[in-house]
């Protein structure tokens, strides 16, 4: 039996990062995956991406990455270099 999948439709996103930040300090996140039940997955490995856009053109945050903790959840993290809406993209088994 293969182990549960993340469902990107259940997994969940929460912190600092995705809902405010401020220039020059790190926004950091953390995105939880949950299988198409709603269970929590107790593993890592998924193939998550993430991509995360400034307000302006060649206004995109610095340090932009996201660490497998290997229990199923995932840190992320950026750093705004310009004031306005960033947008946060994580992707499932993208690239």
């Amino acid at each position: 039996i293969n182990p549960a999948q993340p469902d990107l439709l259940k997994t969940q996103i929460s912190g600092p990062g995705v809902e405010r930040g401020n220039v020059g300090s790190v926004a950091p996140f953390t995105v939880k995956a949950f299988n198409r039940f709603g269970t929590p997955i107790p593993h890592g490995g998924a193939p998550f991406h993430l991509t995360v856009t400034g307000p302006a053109k060649g206004a995109d945050p610095k340090g932009v990455k996201l660490s497998d903790q290997k229990n199923g959840t995932y840190n992320g993290e950026y750093l705004p270099i310009l004031h306005g809406v960033h947008t946060v993209l994580v992707e499932l088994h993208s690239k």
